[in-house]
Parts: structure tokens; C-alpha cells; sequence
């Protein structure tokens, strides 16, 4: 009779995690939404900001500040 193998997926998932989750107290972003939009508020010398979503939460970056975003971004993660 062969071997069952093990479900790696239920076997990592932890209970206390997944209501944290449901509650978006311990909240995972995994999707992004970004563009370019007219900044209204006269906030920022450019009339135009980065807004990114995140699963509802709007944020508003200047272009200054959303290039030093990449910049950081990419020397966390490696990237080239």
C-alpha cells in the first residue's frame, strides 16, 4: 500500500494566524493596485501623485517619495 503524503498546506496553516487574518489584524497584503493620479490638495510642488491600493487602503505618494520607495524596494530585495 503506498505511502500517503502529507498535505503541506494544512500542515503549515495555524489556526491562531488564520483569525488574525479573517479580523485583517495581522494583515498580508497580496495584491496591489497602483497608478498615477492629480494631486488636489496642493500638498506637493508636481500635480501629480502615485496612489497605491491595498486591498482598500488608498496611499498617496509624491513621485519623490514613491522613487525612494523603489530604491529601497530593490536593495531589500535584491532586485537588478
Amino acid at each position: 500500500m503506498p505511502k500517503k503524503q502529507p498535505d503541506y498546506n494544512k500542515r503549515m496553516m495555524v489556526h491562531e494566524n488564520e483569525k488574525k487574518r479573517k479580523k485583517k489584524e495581522n494583515l498580508v497584503i497580496k495584491n496591489v493596485d497602483i497608478k498615477e493620479i492629480f494631486d488636489e490638495t496642493g500638498e506637493v510642488a508636481e500635480n501629480t501623485t502615485i496612489q497605491f491600493s491595498f486591498d482598500g487602503i488608498l496611499i498617496n505618494l509624491s513621485v519623490a517619495a514613491a522613487i525612494k520607495m523603489n530604491v529601497e524596494l530593490t536593495k531589500i530585495l535584491n532586485i537588478r
